[in-house]
């Protein structure tokens, strides 16, 4: 089942509710953002893969999808902000990113780990490419969050950060040992 956003190409309901149900694709309106993966009661749900496929706001969809007059429409009253253009490859709830999953930019960037309400959450890794930095640790609403690792340059550091803010080191830079 291919469902699109503002068109009624390939259009279909599954159930008697008339919202879609199951497992297919989406592909919605002019940013041609991608969804494949499965739906539970009109929204992205359980396992998917997301291509967003333009920088800056993107849809979602945390509302139902819903056959009406022909047409599918994404009804949705939030929004979350790509990092720009890239891929999403992990759980789904209720339309947002939730569970284990990992977000990879254009440009390599990526976070692997925990996600709550379509941000990242618990404990994850991330690599930022433009600085070759890689943090692994916890993480609260989005933001660096308690304890974590910095490795960077050929060293490692742990810390604690407390919403995005590195508030202490707790060790000395270590050079990483050669193997």
């Amino acid at each position: 089942m291919v469902l699109e956003c503002m068109t009624a190409s390939g259009v279909e309901a599954s159930n008697t509710h008339d919202v879609f149900h199951g497992k297919g694709v989406l592909i919605c309106g002019s940013s041609k953002n991608k969804y494949d993966g499965e739906f539970q009661c009109g929204r992205r749900h359980g396992y998917g893969r997301m291509e967003f496929n333009r920088a800056g706001i993107a849809n979602s969809n945390t509302g139902a999808l819903k056959k009406v007059i022909g047409a599918a429409i994404a009804s949705s009253s939030s929004q979350h902000v790509s990092a720009g253009l890239g891929i999403y490859v992990g759980t789904w709830k209720d339309g947002r990113m939730h569970g284990e999953g990992k977000y990879t930019r254009a440009d390599g960037t990526f976070y692997e780990g925990s996600w709550r309400d379509g941000l990242t959450h618990g404990f994850g890794k991330e690599l930022v490419m433009v600085t070759s930095e890689v943090y692994e640790g916890t993480w609260h609403a989005g933001l660096r969050h308690g304890d974590g690792t910095i490795t960077c340059k050929g060293n490692r550091r742990k810390g604690i950060w407390e919403m995005g803010q590195r508030i202490k080191w707790m060790t000395a830079e270590v050079p990483l040992s050669k193997s």
